[in-house]
C-alpha cells in the first residue's frame, strides 16, 4: 500500500502498486482516437485550473497511433494518464502494456514488473541495465505478449527500441 492506501491497478501487467500521495494514476480507456482524447484531457484539466491542451502535449511521453500516456503535473502532484485507439482488446492490452511500462518507470516502480516477470514467465530482467525508455516500455509489452501466446507475432512491432527489447526480455528467460 502506499501513502494513505492509494495504489495503482495496471491492468495490462496485471499489477497492482502503491502511490504517492502526490501521484495519480488514470487508465481513461477506450477513445476513438488522439484528437477525442486530447479534447477529454484539456476539458477536465481547465475545468479545475489545470493547463491547457498545448501544455500538456509539451508534457506528453510519445504519441503512437495506438496508445499514448499523458504525465500531466499541476502543481506537486503528478497525474498518469493513458488511453488506446485501437478497438481490438487482444491488440489493446498489449499496446497499454507498453503505456504502464512507462508509467511504472516514470514512477520508479519498475521492480514490481521485474518480480512479475520472474515469477510468472522465469524472465530476470534487470531493468537498471537498460537506459533507453522505449526499449523498457517494449519490454512489458512483449513480456504481456508472452503471457498471451502472441510472442511471434507481435515482431510486426518494428520500432526501433523493439529489437533491443526482445533481446533483452529473451536473454533473461531461463
Amino acid at each position: 500500500m502506499g501513502l494513505f492506501g492509494k495504489t495503482a491497478r495496471l491492468d495490462a501487467l496485471d499489477l497492482e502498486v502503491p502511490l504517492k500521495f502526490t501521484e495519480s494514476y488514470h487508465d481513461d480507456g477506450y477513445f476513438d482516437s488522439m484528437n477525442d482524447y486530447g479534447r477529454y484531457i484539456d476539458l477536465r484539466y481547465r475545468q479545475s485550473g489545470g493547463p491547457s491542451l498545448k501544455a500538456i502535449e509539451g508534457d506528453k511521453d510519445h504519441v503512437s497511433p495506438n496508445a499514448v500516456l499523458f504525465e500531466v503535473k499541476k502543481g506537486f502532484r503528478i497525474n498518469y494518464h493513458i488511453a488506446c485507439f485501437d478497438p481490438d482488446s487482444t491488440l489493446r492490452k498489449i499496446l497499454l502494456a507498453h503505456e504502464e511500462t512507462h508509467v511504472l518507470d516514470r514512477m520508479g516502480k519498475l521492480d514490481y514488473l521485474s518480480r512479475r516477470m520472474r515469477d510468472l514467465a522465469r524472465v530476470d530482467v534487470n531493468f537498471n541495465m537498460v537506459e533507453d525508455g522505449e526499449v523498457i516500455a517494449d519490454i512489458g509489452l512483449i513480456y504481456v505478449a508472452d503471457r498471451m501466446g502472441f510472442l511471434e507475432s507481435i515482431e510486426c512491432f518494428g520500432n526501433n527500441s523493439f529489437a533491443p527489447a526482445m533481446n533483452v526480455y529473451l536473454q533473461g528467460k531461463s
